[in-house]
């Protein structure tokens, strides 16, 4: 088994979605935060998904994997991308295991 890199982690966190998968397994196992209300525990997974996003993002910057955006426009399109693709996999993730359970359950 090959060990994974700094730079493959990062990159799986900003591009893989990894940071929605890891707030999806995080809210689902943290007991203060499964047992929110459904909105409140949404809430939760969209501002941690968005956290670690940054973060990878930032460390992606500073071990210099990834680019530092040159300019205002740069940064915005980058942060945008960087958390809409976290987002996209969270509620993917939700959408596939949680409402597909509720479904088959009939609940």
């Amino acid at each position: 088994m090959e060990m994974l890199s700094l730079g493959e982690a990062v990159a799986w966190v900003l591009s893989g979605g990894g940071a929605g998968v890891i707030a999806y397994f995080v809210v689902g196992k943290v007991k203060a935060l499964n047992g929110l209300e459904p909105d409140y525990k949404r809430y939760a997974s969209i501002g941690l998904t968005a956290v670690l996003a940054v973060a990878a993002w930032g460390a992606g910057m500073g071990m210099k994997y990834l680019a530092v955006p040159v300019d205002w426009r740069g940064w915005i399109e980058a942060a945008f991308s960087t958390i809409a693709i976290a987002l996209v996999a969270s509620q993917g993730l939700h959408g596939v295991i949680d409402l597909r359970q509720k479904r088959l359950n009939g609940s």
